[in-house]
Order: structure tokens, then sequence, then C-alpha cells
């Protein structure tokens, strides 16, 4: 996983031990398995749709939002289109957002809010039902 030095020091980790991603960009290269793995699996609760903003707030999207949001951040998303199988990926995002609730998460630059963000998403799916 690519991710700016900034990112990689607000989970913990020293950028300048990780290696540069290759390119003109400073990222650094995470491994996953270094520190976002579990042994046994989780349910998926909601989907988040990042979105830079003034202030701090989450609220659910208009269904036709969802299945652009989805299918636009789907890592698979050009090689599908290549494949000519869009049809099939927009159904699948569709059957993800029929059993997943996908919300707009807006959210001021910068990671020093990460802290606030964090318990704004936890008290967010507290209040969701079949909460646990």
């Amino acid at each position: 996983m690519g991710l700016w030095p900034e990112a990689v020091e607000a989970i913990g980790h020293d950028p300048d031990r990780l290696p540069r991603v290759i390119g003109p960009r400073d990222k650094r290269v995470l491994g996953i398995d270094d520190c976002f793995t579990r042994r046994e699996g989780l349910r998926l609760r909601a989907i988040y749709v990042l979105r830079t903003a003034g202030s701090l707030s989450i609220a659910p999207l208009a269904p036709n939002a969802v299945l652009v949001e989805l299918a636009r951040n789907s890592f698979v998303a050009p090689l599908i289109e290549k494949m000519g199988d869009l049809k099939n990926h927009f159904l699948q995002c569709a059957e993800l957002f029929r059993r997943v609730p996908v919300r707009l998460l807006e959210r001021p630059p910068g990671l020093e809010l990460l802290p606030m963000i964090v318990e704004t998403v936890i008290g967010d799916l507290r209040r969701m039902p079949n909460s646990e």
C-alpha cells in the first residue's frame, strides 16, 4: 500500500524506515500484512466515501450517488472497463449497496483531526441498526 509520510506516521510507523514508491511521488510502501490483517474475518458494517470539506460530518448518500461512488472507487474499475464487463460490475455494486450502508464522510484536510474522525465514525456505527 502506498501512503504519504504523514499517514505512515499517523499509524505509528517511521516513514524513513520504509521504501519509497517508484515514481515521482514521496509515498512510502507499507505491507498490508504488517498492520492491517486479522486471523478472523469481520463483518463489513458500513462504507465511508471520503470528501474534503470545511467541517466534519457524516450523512447517508443518495442511492444514485452511492452506485456512482462504489463504481468510481473500485480498485479494478479500469480493468473492468477494458474487459467490457461494466454491467456485471454495476450489479455487484448495487448488491453491495443493498447489503451495506454507504455514507459520506466529509472532513477537513490534514491528519490532526484523525482521532476525532475515528470517534465520529465509531459513534456513527453505534447508531446503526444491529450495532454490536
